[in-house]
């Protein structure tokens, strides 16, 4: 089921383990999870197979990255809500999308919190359904003047607020939508943002949120790493 396993980070981001994998969802059976050593969640039990090998090659990339990290076998749960379950020393994220899983994992001293994202390149259509939902007319202003590849641009936008949010999350529990933060710019490595006057918790509009992404084939991979506490996270 697993093809393929990566362990280089491609954001090279200090103190942290990452690794990614290629999967084939049509060669997955249930007793895979006993193969790779993860623990299936209730939830899965009715679940359809596409969902239940993209929960195994997440996970199994998360306990990959947890051993990494701590020399030792960690398994990586699920809350009642679904998201990941690290040991109370550990932050990490998990994404998964189009046959492909990453984790990125580091030791809660050196983050406060990690999203990651992956996408493959949105189409013509996708991404132009896509605009209005997660962009403000001042955000579609910016993309219209920006000389980026427009499809890769929203590809790139919408991953890096999938990221923004699942950093945020494990702190506040507190959902996010897409106007929470607002597109700002983008060079060939960063994508910028300004938070919500909510989602900045009060500490004024200058803040800047930093997203890194890379562009692998015909996938997007975004990247934050959060330092902060639960009130406020400075990125």
């Amino acid at each position: 089921m697993i093809d393929a396993i990566f362990t280089d980070n491609p954001f090279a981001v200090a103190e942290t383990c990452f690794v990614a994998c290629r999967y084939s969802a049509d060669r997955y059976a249930q007793e895979q999870f006993k193969r790779y050593g993860v623990q299936p969640p209730t939830f899965l039990e009715r679940a359809q197979p596409k969902r239940a090998v993209e929960y195994l090659a997440g996970r199994y990339c998360a306990q990959r990255a947890l051993q990494t990290l701590m020399g030792c076998e960690i398994p990586v749960g699920a809350y009642a809500d679904r998201s990941p379950q690290w040991p109370e020393f550990v932050v990490g994220s998990i994404t998964h999308s189009d046959n492909y899983a990453a984790a990125m994992v580091a030791r809660k001293g050196h983050y406060s919190s990690i999203g990651i994202d992956c996408e493959p390149v949105f189409d013509s259509r996708a991404h132009k359904r896509l605009e209005a939902n997660i962009l403000s007319p001042v955000e579609l202003e910016r993309v219209d003047a920006s000389p980026a590849d427009r499809q890769q641009l929203i590809t790139i936008i919408f991953s890096a607020k999938e990221s923004i949010y699942k950093a945020i999350y494990p702190l506040t529990r507190r959902f996010m939508g897409f106007h929470d933060c607002e597109f700002l710019s983008v060079d060939n490595k960063m994508v910028f943002f300004t938070p919500s006057a909510a989602l900045a918790s009060g500490e004024g509009s200058e803040v800047l949120i930093v997203v890194h992404y890379v562009l692998q084939a015909q996938m997007v991979i975004t990247n934050i790493c959060a330092t902060g506490n639960a009130s406020y996270v400075d990125y």
